[in-house]
C-alpha cells in the first residue's frame, strides 16, 4: 500500500480558480454592492462558479481510493478509537470499490461518499490540525463531485468557517481573508447545481452581512425563509436587516415567527432541559420591546451554549476554574485586612475588550485609565482584537494610562485565557458582552477566571452568565423593576455610569465647533439656515415605525422644522423618504449626511442642529453625550409608555413585567445623562404623546426654546458630575472596592452595591 503522503490532495484553503488564488480574490475582484457579475481580472463570476473545483484532482479510485480511505480511517481512529467499529461499513464499502469495482454500484458509491467525509470532519473537530482540515475538506469536495447535495455544501462551509476561526481569526472576524469569497462561490455553485437549501441561503446572507452588502444579505435571508418557513435563524436575521434599513413591512409576521421560537427555547430552558441554541441573538433582542425576562433568558441560553462549546474545545478551562476557586478559598481563610481603604495590597483589576482601537469605547475611555487611583487599583487592560494600522490618539492614551496594557490579539483563545490567569486578577470586567461577535473571546466570561467578575459599559444589557456577578449601572438606567431582566446584581454609580471623554476631546471655549458659526456649518452641510433643525444621528435600526410617525406629526405641526439624519446605513434613505411621503410629509424636509470616520468631523457638524431627538427602546448612548457636550438639547422618553409592546405572547398578559419591554437599560441611557446634568424637567418625557408635544413646543415657541437651550448650555460645565473624568474614575474605583470587600465577607448572598 503506498504511503498516505503520496496521495495527490489539494490544500483547500489555497485553492486557485482560473489561476487566481482564493486568498487573492478579494483583492482582484471589484465586487461593488448590487453588481451581478464583477470582473475578476477578466474572469466573469459565472465562470468562477462553474470552475470552483477546477483545481481538484479527479475523484480517487483504485489505489488512490485505498490510500485515501486508509488515511481517513487512521485520522478518525486516532481521535475516536472506541467508535471505529461503528464506521466499519464505510471502510468495507471503500474496499469493495477498490477490489471489486464491478460491485461498486452507483448506490454503494453514493452511500460511501456521503458518509466518508464524516470521518474526516469528526477527526478535524476532535483534533483541529491543518492536516485534519485538509483531509476533511478534500473528502467533502470529492463527495460533492459524486453526490452534489445541499448537505455536502453545508458541511464544506461549516468546516471552512471553523478553520478560519481557529487558524485565521482576524480574517474571519473581518468577513474576508478569502473565506468569504470561497463561501460565496461554493454557495452559488450549489444553487447552480440545484443543491440549494435554506441553510445555504442563510450562510449566503451571513457572508453578505459581513461584507456590508445589506441588499444581497436581505435577499438571501428572505429566500431562506421562503424555502423554509421554520428557519427562524434566517427570519431573525431578516428582521434585523429590515429594521436596519428601515423596511418596516412584514416585521410583525417575522417577529411572531422568531418570538415563537424564542418562547419554545425559553420554556425548554426553564424546564431544565438542554437547549442547543436560540434563534434570536441576545444583541438583536435588545432592539425590540419584548419583556426583559425574555431578553435575559435569551442571553442565558446563548451563554450556556458558549460555555459548553468553550469547555469542550478547551478542557483546560475547568482546571483553571478549580484553581481560581482554590485561590479564593485560601484568600478568604486568611481574612485579609489590608484591602480596606488605601492598604499596601492593591486590588488587581482587569478590563477585557476588543474595542481598544478606533472605536467608540476608546473614544469614551481614552483618558479614564490614567485617572484610576493606583494606590488602590493595579490596572490590567487586555485588548483582544488587533489595533488599527495607524494608532489613534485614543489608543495611545489608553496604553499610556493603563499600568499594564496587554495585547492578546494574535494569541489562540486558550493562550489569551492563560495569560489573564497568570496575572491573578481579583476583579475582571467584561467590556464586550455580545456586542463584538467574532472579535471577543467568549470563553473568558463564560468561565470563572477571577473571584469577582463584572459587565461594564459597552453591552447595555444582561450577559446572562452565572460567572458574572455585577453589572455597573446607575439608578436611572437600571431602576429596581429592571432586576427581572438581569442575572447580575447592580453596582450603582452616582450620576450616570456611562463614561465620557468629551471635555478632554473638545475643550472650551469653542467646544469642537472648529470656530465656525452655525450659519457657516449649515451652508457647508446643505441645511436650510433659517429652519429649526431636528436631528437624530442614531443608526436607523433604532427608529421604530411608531416613533417615525411621531416625528412626522412634529414636522406637520412645526412648518419651519426639518429632520436631519445620518445615512446610517445609506440603503435606508429612500425607504425613510417613502415613509415620510406616506405620512403626508414632503420628503424634501428630510436631510441626510454621510457617515464620517473621524470623531472631530462628526462632533463639529453636530453644532448645526437645534434639537436632538432620541430614539426609544434603544436610544442614543455615545451620541447623547456628544449632543449634551455640544450644548444641544436632547429630547428623550423614559418609561413603558414610550413604545408599544410587540411580543405576541405577552400582549394580553397584563403583567407589570410584560410592559417593561420598552423600558430596558438600552432605552434609559440618555435619561441617565439628562438627570445627572439636572435637565430632567426640561428634556425627559414620560410618554410618546408628551414627547411629541415637547418637540412641537420647542420648534414653535421661541421663549420655551430659549429656556431649554440656556439650561443645556449651563449644564455643560467642566466640574459637572457628568463631565469630570477624575471624579468618575474615583466613583468607579470606590464601586470596585466595595464589591471586592463584599466578596471578602464570604457572604453567599451578596446584594446590590451602592458607590455613592
Amino acid at each position: 500500500m503506498p504511503p498516505a503522503a503520496s496521495l495527490v490532495r489539494p490544500r483547500p484553503y489555497s485553492m486557485s480558480l482560473q489561476g487566481v488564488a482564493i486568498a487573492d480574490l478579494p483583492k482582484k475582484c471589484e465586487w461593488a454592492p448590487g453588481e451581478a457579475e464583477p470582473a475578476c481580472e477578466g474572469v466573469r463570476m459565472y465562470d468562477l462558479i462553474l470552475h470552483a473545483s477546477s483545481s481538484l484532482p479527479a475523484v480517487p479510485e483504485g489505489a488512490a481510493l485505498r490510500t485515501l480511505a486508509a488515511e481517513a480511517k487512521a485520522a478518525f481512529e486516532a481521535v475516536q478509537p472506541n467508535s471505529a467499529a461503528g464506521w466499519a461499513p464505510v471502510w468495507q464499502a471503500a474496499d469493495i470499490c477498490v477490489q471489486l469495482p464491478n460491485n461498486c454500484t452507483d448506490n454503494l458509491k453514493s452511500w460511501m461518499w456521503h458518509n466518508l467525509p464524516m470521518t474526516g470532519i469528526q477527526a478535524y473537530q476532535m483534533r483541529p490540525t491543518e492536516d485534519n482540515f485538509n483531509l476533511a475538506m478534500s473528502l467533502i469536495r470529492w463527495s460533492l463531485e459524486v453526490v452534489p447535495d445541499a448537505q455536502g455544501y453545508e458541511r464544506l462551509l461549516a468546516v471552512y468557517g471553523s478553520y478560519q476561526q481557529v487558524f485565521h481569526k482576524e480574517a474571519a472576524a473581518d468577513g474576508d481573508g478569502g473565506g468569504g469569497m470561497l463561501g460565496v462561490l461554493m454557495q452559488q455553485q450549489a444553487i447552480a447545481r440545484g443543491a440549494a437549501s435554506s441553510q445555504l441561503l442563510t450562510n449566503m446572507g451571513n457572508h453578505f452581512h459581513n461584507t456590508q452588502d445589506w441588499q444581497q444579505s436581505r435577499d438571501s435571508f428572505h429566500a431562506a425563509v421562503l424555502m423554509d418557513a421554520g428557519n427562524t435563524n434566517a427570519a431573525s436575521n431578516l428582521m434585523y436587516l429590515k429594521r436596519r434599513c428601515a423596511e418596516w413591512d412584514g416585521l410583525d409576521a417575522l417577529l411572531t415567527m422568531v418570538m415563537g421560537s424564542v418562547h419554545t427555547s425559553v420554556d425548554t430552558f426553564k424546564s431544565g432541559q438542554p437547549v442547543a441554541s436560540s434563534d434570536a441573538h441576545p444583541w438583536i433582542m435588545l432592539y425590540y420591546p419584548v419583556p426583559p425576562s425574555i431578553k435575559r433568558y435569551a442571553a442565558e441560553i446563548h451563554v450556556s451554549r458558549q460555555r459548553m462549546t468553550s469547555h469542550r474545545a478547551m478542557p483546560q478551562l475547568a482546571a483553571m476554574e478549580d484553581e481560581v476557586e482554590a485561590e479564593a478559598a485560601a484568600l478568604l481563610r486568611a481574612k485579609p485586612t489590608s484591602w480596606r481603604g488605601r492598604g499596601a495590597t492593591r486590588i488587581r483589576v482587569g478590563l477585557v475588550s476588543a474595542d481598544f482601537r478606533l472605536k467608540a469605547t476608546s473614544y469614551l475611555c481614552a483618558h479614564l485609565f490614567k485617572e484610576i487611583d493606583r494606590s488602590q487599583i493595579e490596572l490590567f487592560v487586555y485588548s483582544t482584537y488587533p489595533d488599527n494600522k495607524v494608532k489613534s490618539s485614543w489608543r495611545l492614551a489608553m496604553e499610556k494610562g493603563a499600568e499594564h496594557f496587554v495585547e492578546l490579539a494574535g494569541m489562540t483563545e486558550l493562550a489569551a485565557v492563560q495569560r489573564i490567569r497568570e496575572d491573578k486578577i481579583h476583579v475582571l470586567m467584561d467590556m464586550d458582552g455580545f456586542s463584538n461577535e467574532g472579535q471577543r473571546l467568549p470563553s473568558i466570561f463564560v468561565s470563572r477566571l477571577a473571584p469577582v467578575q463584572m459587565a461594564y459599559f459597552v453591552y447595555i444589557g444582561t450577559v446572562g452568565s452565572p460567572t458574572v456577578d455585577y453589572i455597573i449601572t446607575d439608578h436611572v438606567a437600571s431602576p429596581p423593576s429592571s432586576v427581572v431582566g438581569h442575572t447580575e446584581k447592580f453596582l450603582y454609580l452616582p450620576a450616570s455610569f456611562f463614561p465620557n471623554n468629551q471635555r478632554v476631546h473638545f475643550p472650551a471655549p469653542d467646544y469642537g465647533n472648529g470656530g465656525k458659526s452655525i450659519a457657516e456649518m449649515r451652508q457647508q452641510l446643505g441645511l436650510p439656515e433659517e429652519a429649526f433643525v431636528l436631528s437624530c444621528f442614531n443608526k436607523h435600526m433604532k427608529i421604530t415605525p411608531e416613533l417615525w410617525a411621531v416625528w412626522m406629526r412634529v414636522l406637520t405641526r412645526a412648518p419651519n422644522a426639518v429632520l436631519w439624519l445620518l445615512r446610517f446605513p445609506r440603503d435606508s434613505e429612500e425607504n425613510l423618504k417613502a415613509a415620510a411621503q406616506a405620512e403626508g410629509v414632503d420628503p424634501a424636509r428630510l436631510y441626510f449626511s454621510d457617515f464620517v470616520m473621524t470623531s472631530d468631523e462628526n462632533f463639529e457638524r453636530l453644532h448645526a442642529a437645534d434639537l436632538v431627538l432620541d430614539t426609544t427602546i434603544y436610544g442614543a448612548h455615545t451620541g447623547a453625550a456628544d449632543a449634551l457636550w455640544a450644548g444641544k438639547p436632547l429630547l428623550t422618553c423614559l418609561g413603558p409608555k414610550c413604545a408599544t409592546l410587540v411580543d405576541p405572547r405577552e400582549q394580553t398578559a397584563g403583567s407589570h413585567e410584560a410592559h417593561l419591554g420598552a423600558d430596558c437599560m438600552t432605552a434609559r441611557i440618555a435619561s441617565s445623562m439628562l438627570v445627572g446634568s439636572g435637565l430632567e424637567e426640561h428634556l425627559v418625557t414620560r410618554s410618546l404623546a408628551e414627547y411629541e408635544e415637547r418637540a412641537v413646543l420647542f420648534a414653535t415657541d421661541p421663549t420655551a426654546w430659549a429656556v431649554v437651550k440656556d439650561a443645556t448650555l449651563a449644564a455643560r460645565r467642566a466640574d459637572g458630575p457628568l463631565w469630570d473624568v477624575k471624579k468618575y474614575a474615583s466613583r468607579l474605583v470606590r464601586g470596585v472596592r466595595l464589591a471586592w470587600e463584599a466578596w471578602l465577607t464570604g457572604s453567599p448572598h451578596r446584594g446590590h452595591i451602592y458607590s455613592l
